[in-house]
């Protein structure tokens, strides 16, 4: 439903109704996350496993990331980081670091309220 919907806000057309290709990104999705945790394809737990569009230019998940505007994130990004506090930037860097290199690790943030934590995730998403 998180796709139909995203769908229908992109095309401006609440009439939009499922179909095999919403379905299909679905099971894209569940597939890459099941890929990141266990390292294993649907179709080893019994499942359908996703059509991958060989042509990944057309796919929704690349119609998404076209509409970003890089310029204006890599400017939010520069202009943010100079405002986190230390702690902030420590976070920051050890997590982008992990994300970097690739390394599977979970992060925990825990601070009393507004101290700056959804300011640090947004940046952290951008």
């Amino acid at each position: 439903e998180d796709i139909l919907h995203t769908e229908r806000t992109r095309l401006n057309d609440l009439q939009f109704t499922f179909s095999d290709e919403i379905f299909n990104i679905g099971l894209i999705e569940i597939e890459d996350n099941v890929v990141c945790l266990s390292e294993k394809y649907l179709t080893e737990f019994g499942m359908n496993s996703p059509v991958r569009n060989e042509n990944a230019s057309d796919s929704f998940e690349f119609s998404i990331l076209r509409s970003y505007d890089y310029n204006r994130l890599q400017e939010f990004v520069k202009i943010n980081l100079l405002k986190l506090v230390d702690d902030q930037k420590y976070a920051f860097d050890v997590i982008t670091e992990s994300v970097k290199n690739h390394q599977r690790r979970v992060f925990f943030l825990d601070a009393p309220d507004g101290t700056g934590k959804t300011f640090l995730i947004n940046l952290l998403l951008t």
